[in-house]
């Protein structure tokens, strides 16, 4: 069933369901080694977190939340070598009423997220990639036994955080701060990989920015409007440099109540 319309740059009917498998992820001319790519789901008044009382956690606001955008994050996932998150979301997840947004979901919906990266030799699940100033943290039983590589950047000098996080099977990577987000892609791409997904929050992308390593940014702008002071899709502050992108395509989503578009901006080079 045909339940998108695709605005730009060809007008016509698209299904949501292998929307953004269907889509080349790098573009044809790539050349430039990691491709970095980054997504939020975002309110008219650019909302993209709130804070959950229950859990002292920050989220997707409820209200713009919703199970297409999820399967769309899913199928970004699903195209990643390795997922970028940072210190503060596992911190979290020591807490039981969070759930981990580290997909790809084990649920019965996106095994074939699952089949579609094994068909292309890829491992089941991308590894992970950690920013943490801190490092007071635990890494999910989950991850290693899912046989994830986890890598660690960090530019604290706790050897014994460093020392117990390699223990527990990280890599740990040391930056200076003012080059982490920079020397971690650099890193990274000579370890071979090829897509890097950035599935933390706006703070990681101000980072990201900053150093120019933002290849592409995927937005579900749920047609509502939330309010409130929740964090936007940039941390604080402008960017030393405006980073200018391009509309690579656009789509509206007439299925989902209220209305969102789906687009996806490239880095104008």
């Amino acid at each position: 069933m045909k339940d998108l319309q695709q605005l730009y740059p060809t007008p016509g009917p698209a299904t949501l369901r292998g929307l953004y498998l269907r889509e080349p992820l790098l573009p044809r001319d790539w050349d430039n080694g990691i491709f970095v790519y980054s997504n939020f789901v975002i309110s008219i008044d650019g909302r993209i977190t709130t804070e959950d009382s229950s859990t002292n956690a920050s989220g997707v606001p409820k209200a713009i939340a919703n199970p297409r955008d999820w399967r769309l994050f899913q199928e970004l996932a699903a195209q990643s070598d390795v997922l970028l998150t940072n210190g503060s979301h596992l911190r979290r997840l020591k807490n039981p009423r969070v759930k981990s947004v580290l997909p790809l979901s084990a649920k019965p919906e996106f095994q074939d997220l699952h089949d579609w990266r094994m068909a292309r030799g890829l491992a089941s699940q991308p590894d992970v990639a950690v920013l943490s100033a801190r490092l007071d943290f635990e890494l999910p039983a989950v991850l290693l036994q899912q046989q994830r590589r986890i890598y660690v950047f960090t530019p604290s000098t706790d050897r014994a955080a460093v020392a117990g996080l390699r223990r527990a099977g990280a890599t740990v990577i040391e930056y200076a701060p003012e080059t982490i987000a920079g020397g971690m892609v650099g890193w990274l791409e000579q370890a071979g990989y090829r897509r890097l997904y950035s599935v933390a929050g706006p703070r990681v992308l101000n980072s990201l920015l900053e150093d120019d390593v933002v290849d592409a940014l995927f937005l579900t702008t749920v047609h509502r409007i939330i309010g409130g002071d929740s964090a936007r899709t940039l941390h604080h502050g402008a960017l030393q440099a405006p980073a200018d992108f391009v509309l690579r395509s656009l789509y509206l989503d007439v299925t989902n109540d209220p209305q969102q578009t789906l687009a996806r901006y490239d880095r104008r080079r």
